[in-house]
């Protein structure tokens, strides 16, 4: 081969191969995108995964605050009661009697309401009105111990803003996980 011929060879062979290095990286290029579309889903599904998990394991262990509900039901009932009992009362000059009738009512729209409590009050929920309305509720004492002379103590579950307090955070949890959970199944 002469020397044309073969910087002829050489020359063709260097454009067959520059054209096949282009070719190659085009591919590299396109592979590069598809690898990073590919990594991208793969993250996006666990993520989706993770946070499916985290929803289900919240809604499979919240607790519907059905107590928490009967009770706020049964505090509005006893509040009703007390407020009408308390109105009935005549204003002005009340007898000790009516006085005394009051201040007790007024102890437990104080109780219900979250505006006051049993310290220094003189009054304890089992001996007051609203212990009475508790009995007739189906509330039992508890710790009644008639060797001591201790008649026990009503169960209290915390004054109504306090339980309807309790009542929104977990219904915000519940809405929470079950948001998340249909964002991630994509419903959402």
């Amino acid at each position: 081969m002469t020397n044309k011929g073969l910087a002829q060879t050489s020359a063709d062979a260097v454009a067959r191969l520059q054209a096949d290095l282009e070719g190659d990286r085009t591919l590299r290029s396109e592979v590069e995108r598809e690898l990073h579309r590919i990594v991208s889903r793969m993250q996006d599904h666990e993520r989706r995964i993770s946070a499916l998990q985290v929803a289900t394991t919240a809604l499979t262990h919240w607790v519907p605050p059905v107590a928490d509900e009967q009770w706020c039901d049964d505090e509005r009932g006893w509040r009703s009661v007390i407020c009408e009992e308390l109105l009935a009362i005549p204003k002005g000059d009340r007898t000790a009697k009516e006085a005394g009738a009051a201040r007790n009512l007024a102890f437990a729209l104080a109780m219900i309401d979250g505006t006051g409590g049993i310290q220094g009050s003189g009054y304890g929920i089992e001996t007051s009105r609203l212990g009475e309305l508790m009995r007739e509720a189906g509330y039992e004492q508890v710790g009644a111990d008639p060797v001591r002379n201790y008649g026990g103590t009503l169960p209290w579950y915390g004054s109504l803003p306090e339980v309807e307090q309790r009542i929104e955070r977990a219904t915000k949890e519940r809405d929470d996980a079950q948001a998340q959970l249909d964002s991630a199944l994509l419903l959402r």
